[in-house]
């Protein structure tokens, strides 16, 4: 999704539209919209961010059973301004955006390393040396892209091994 959605996300929440009706809106299952919500919800005390209180602070207030269903924030609530003394969730599409990008750019982080880390086994191993691991069932993919093969195959047993060459 991108920044123009989350800010639509946003605005219908505070309408009260439904996330079916928000999914139809952007053409996007309510599963996405779900999730979207759920993964980018604030938490926010009385107006601050709950990231600027005290565990403290955080452990007076209780979670609204509101928050248990659809559409699991409290943008449309007539007590979320109200100075609510629950703790409560509020969806930002601009505070979504921002922990998106910054998550991302740690994942790109961690690919920059693996790319780096293979570079200079590559330069330092004796050839024939080979890197083995051991991949999640379904997220071999990701190490293929690394030049990684998958096992087994006719050669070798399972797991997935990088010959250094």
């Amino acid at each position: 999704m991108n920044l123009l959605e989350r800010m639509k996300i946003e605005i219908l929440l505070k309408d009260n539209i439904k996330i079916s009706q928000i999914a139809k809106e952007l053409s996007k299952t309510t599963t996405t919209i779900s999730r979207e919500i759920k993964k980018y919800r604030e938490p926010i005390i009385n107006g601050k961010s709950i990231f600027k209180r005290t565990l403290d602070e955080i452990r007076n207030y209780v979670e609204c059973d509101i928050l248990l269903k659809p559409p699991y924030v409290c943008n449309n609530c007539p007590r979320y301004k109200n100075n609510c003394i629950k703790h409560y969730l509020y969806y930002s599409g601009e505070y979504a955006n921002n922990v998106y990008l910054k998550n991302k750019s740690v994942s790109n982080k961690g690919n920059r390393y693996s790319i780096e880390i293979l570079k200079y086994i590559s330069e330092k191993g004796c050839y024939g040396a080979y890197i083995g691991l051991m991949s999640t069932i379904g997220k071999e993919t990701f190490y293929k892209k690394y030049g990684f093969i998958e096992r087994p195959n006719s050669n070798f047993g399972s797991g997935m091994i990088k010959f250094n060459e």
